[in-house]
């Protein structure tokens, strides 16, 4: 007795018409219809396969330009039947030429078929496809001043100009470069200093000016060359995009800063002061070189628990000065600004003079100057069973302390007057917390109450900060203590 297995007759999937328009407009998307014969003796019964569609610079070309792919799914297709299938294809903003569609059939052999190799079929007609107007920005000029000084600031003006189509209604961002010694512009052999963006329409032929003042790198000397790149982050699809730059027809001359020195001689601080509140610190600054300083720096105030600056100070805020400040000169200023989240206790006040080092110091380990009194700085406490009521304003931060024994349940509770808005809280045993450093957080995102629960305490402090995102009004609270347990509102 003998057995023998005789195969299905296969099917055989042909495309056999191709449809597509025959003109398109490049950043259209064009509409391909084929149909697709199972010449095979054999039934497709719930298969699936995709086609894919082909953009061809010619009939007889093998390489495609791109492609995209129509998935089919649970077909039932007899043999001698068809199916008609259609497609889409978007093709690129900057466009132009003859093109010919090619279809081919199950591209990725998910049918077995009787022959793989009369899948495709190419539309006997081209698509003429025509460049789409679209606009070409450029720089038409690029001024900037003959000399600069190192380190400080300077104006630079450019011209902009819509060669060909309106460019839409969007942000452009023109960035300025500085290159040395001789135009030709890399990005990787420039320096940026700065930005700036347009916003509008901007119609066939139209230009717009702009000015950007630009801090000039420390350190450097010579003739430099401006230049200037719009839209340079290709928020706009333009037909040339390889024209965008411009620079300076005349090298910016720079020089280096005469050398002086800038040292703090005093700094003052006020009596008290409250973190989240504002306090006001007063310094004097001498210039003990023997030549001017110029342009403009920035004064820094920090306050520490000891009379040596590092990164466990804390940053209070800055201040700008603009020279010159002769020789033997002296100018005073002040900083009134939120006092920083920090731990009950006495404070220094260090003021670094030039903090970014815009002006060339022939000594510049002497710009840091420390009070000779500290300010006592607290945290405002609250009382375990006493209501306190508080205020919270948008943008604000508010900090508190509350001493509490050991092995009990805490919740801190922020309820707010207003409905509408948006707190933040958040807790931390013996530090003030802030938004990166904290022992427990609100769980309730953009709500305006909001609680914590310390489920077992330390004996100490634990610090609160409340903070307003979006308060419409003022946000009120208390505190209130139950037995083994503390209730911080």
């Amino acid at each position: 007795m003998s057995l023998h297995t005789r195969r299905p007759p296969a099917p055989d999937l042909r495309v056999i018409l191709v449809n597509a328009p025959g003109t398109a407009q490049s950043g259209q998307s064009v509409n391909v219809s084929w149909t697709v014969l199972n010449a095979g003796p054999g039934t497709l019964s719930g298969a699936t396969w995709r086609d894919s569609i082909y953009l061809l610079p010619s009939t007889d070309q093998q390489r495609a330009l791109f492609s995209r792919v129509r998935l089919h799914e649970a077909i039932l297709c007899q043999s001698a039947a068809t199916i008609l299938a259609t497609g889409q294809i978007t093709l690129p903003y900057v466009f132009s030429g003859n093109y010919y569609v090619q279809v081919q059939a199950d591209s990725a052999n998910n049918v077995t078929e009787a022959n793989e190799f009369n899948n495709s079929l190419v539309s006997t007609s081209p698509i003429v496809v025509t460049q789409a107007p679209l606009p070409d920005l450029q720089i038409t000029s690029v001024s900037a001043p003959a000399f600069g000084v190192e380190g400080q600031k300077r104006d630079c003006e450019l011209d902009g100009r819509q060669q060909r189509e309106r460019a839409n209604s969007r942000t452009l961002m023109v960035g300025l470069h500085l290159s040395f010694p001789r135009p030709g512009f890399r990005i990787r052999r420039t320096v940026q200093l700065g930005y700036l963006t347009h916003n509008g329409v901007l119609t066939s032929g139209q230009s717009y000016s702009q000015s950007l003042s630009v801090q000039l790198p420390r350190g450097i000397s010579g003739p430099y060359y401006i230049f200037v790149y719009t839209d340079a982050r290709n928020a706009v699809t333009e037909l040339k995009e390889a024209n965008n730059s411009g620079y300076s027809t005349q090298p910016i001359q720079i020089n280096l800063q005469p050398l002086s020195d800038l040292t703090v001689t005093s700094v003052a601080v006020p009596t008290s002061a409250t973190p989240g509140k504002p306090a006001t610190f007063t310094w004097t600054v001498a210039n003990q070189g023997s030549n001017s300083a110029s342009g403009t720096w920035s004064d820094s105030v920090y306050v520490s628990t000891n009379q040596t600056w590092d990164i466990n100070a804390f940053q209070v805020g800055k201040v700008s000065h603009t020279g010159p400040l002769q020789p033997g000169e002296s100018y005073t200023a002040s900083l009134t600004a939120t006092v920083p989240g920090v731990v009950s206790g006495q404070y220094y006040a260090i003021v670094r003079a030039d903090i970014l080092n815009n002006v060339r110091e022939s000594d510049e380990n002497n710009n840091t100057g420390v009070s000779a009194q500290t300010v006592p700085v607290d945290v405002t406490e609250l009382t375990l069973g006493q209501a306190y009521p508080s205020q919270l304003n948008q943008g604000t931060e508010d900090y508190y302390k509350v001493n509490v024994p050991s092995n009990q349940v805490m919740s801190v509770i922020l309820n707010a007057a207003e409905t509408n808005g948006f707190n933040e809280l958040f807790t931390r045993f013996g530090a003030v917390p802030n938004r990166g450093e904290y022992d427990f957080l609100y769980d309730l995102p953009f709500e305006p109450d909001q609680q914590i629960v310390v489920p077992q305490t330390q004996p100490g402090f634990y610090y609160h900060l409340a903070r307003g995102e979006y308060v419409p009004q003022t946000a009120f609270g208390n505190i209130q203590s139950k037995p083994n347990s503390c209730r911080s509102v």
